[in-house]
């Protein structure tokens, strides 16, 4: 009792102890985790090749662009499970599970597109899903490994380990304390951590930096290509002109003077690569062919096949004259009202500038 006395006597005289700062208990491994699986979504999670065009998309553009049209289509359902999971990820350890789930999910989804892809076309996995695996692997091993301040004794109890984010109290009762920021807390654990959360920093760093870096192209890319003695068009994935057509025209025009060609499906060389050579047509001088390349053999013009416009005479596309290229198709199978792609082009000193756009009833994949 006189112990206790004692002990009480300075704040009898007016002192006041101090009480310490409140502690706080991170567990970084899960953090690095979550932020991994948070920068996996908008990196490539499957791709889709169709002759020598290639896209890529992450699950950020999947889920956008099925969910007004499918929202309970995979794709979306494990898509919006993982990007949920990253997001717990960073307050509890468990998001690892719902990051877990939707990966499951999406190879599934995955392996079930790649068997009905069309011919000619070839897809797979790509970089975000695998860096998906790594996220949700660091989130689920941190609930039984933590890593970071205050993790040193591998006995606390599991209220502690499903928690990113564990404040003691101070000595002396109180509930308050300095909280530094999340970077700070990252920053303090790191330096104070072992070689292993010092190691996985270093790589989160790369891989983060390395997406912003990917994320902002040099250049928009272009839809025609200068080949010799004229264009070539490569049908893409943003310009498709849909999987099937019976008759479909290219129109070439400077604003003053066109020329149209018509062509028919049963031209090509249906179950066989062909490249077929339609008439030669007088354009402002130039004595223009073109050339249909079914490049995936399947007789029919989508995307991964080429349409090329190259002159016969000396004569080329004038410098800084605007053109524009318009491909229209029709499918009397589907009844389909007739599509269209639109492609500006113009030659400025010698180099080629186009851009192109989609008309009503288009395909964007």
């Amino acid at each position: 009792m006189g112990e206790f006395e004692e002990a009480s006597h300075p704040q009898e005289n007016g002192q006041r102890q101090t009480p310490q700062p409140a502690k706080a208990t991170v567990n970084v491994l899960c953090l690095i985790g979550a932020i991994i699986g948070l920068t996996a979504v908008f990196l490539s999670w499957n791709w889709i090749r169709a002759g020598f065009v290639q896209e890529e998309r992450s699950i950020w553009h999947l889920v956008w662009d099925m969910l007004p049209h499918n929202p309970l289509d995979l794709f979306v359902v494990s898509g919006v499970l993982f990007v949920f999971g990253s997001l717990l990820a960073l307050v509890t350890p468990t998001g690892g599970l719902l990051q877990a789930i939707g990966l499951v999910g999406f190879y599934v989804r995955e392996v079930d597109r790649e068997e009905w892809l069309p011919s000619g076309y070839v897809g797979g996995l790509a970089i975000g899903w695998y860096l998906g695996i790594l996220s949700a692997a660091l989130v689920l091993a941190s609930m039984v490994l933590p890593l970071g301040i205050g993790y040193s004794d591998l006995t606390m109890n599991w209220s502690r380990r499903l928690r990113v984010f564990f404040s003691h109290e101070s000595k002396a009762g109180a509930s308050t304390g300095t909280y530094p920021t999340l970077l700070g807390v990252i920053c303090k654990s790191i330096k104070e951590g072992n070689r292993l959360s010092q190691v996985l920093a270093i790589v989160t760093f790369i891989m983060v930096a390395s997406a912003v870096y990917a994320n902002f192209p040099d250049r928009a890319p272009e839809p025609l290509r200068e080949v010799e003695g004229g264009i070539l068009w490569m049908v893409d994935f943003s310009l498709s002109t849909g999987y099937e057509w019976n008759v479909s025209s290219l129109n070439l025009s400077d604003g003053t003077n066109s020329v149209v060609w018509i062509t028919e499906s049963d031209s090509l060389e249906k179950g066989s690569w062909s490249s077929v050579a339609f008439e030669t047509k007088t354009f402002n001088g130039m004595a223009l062919v073109l050339t249909v390349t079914d490049w995936n053999g399947n007789g029919r013009m989508d995307v991964g096949d080429l349409l090329t416009l190259t002159t016969t005479n000396q004569v080329s596309f004038a410098d800084g004259v605007p053109y524009t290229l318009s491909f229209n198709w029709h499918n009397d199978s589907r009844m389909s009202p007739r599509h269209y792609v639109d492609i500006s082009f113009e030659f400025q000193n010698g180099d080629l500038e186009s851009r192109g756009s989609i008309g009503p009833g288009g395909l964007i994949m």
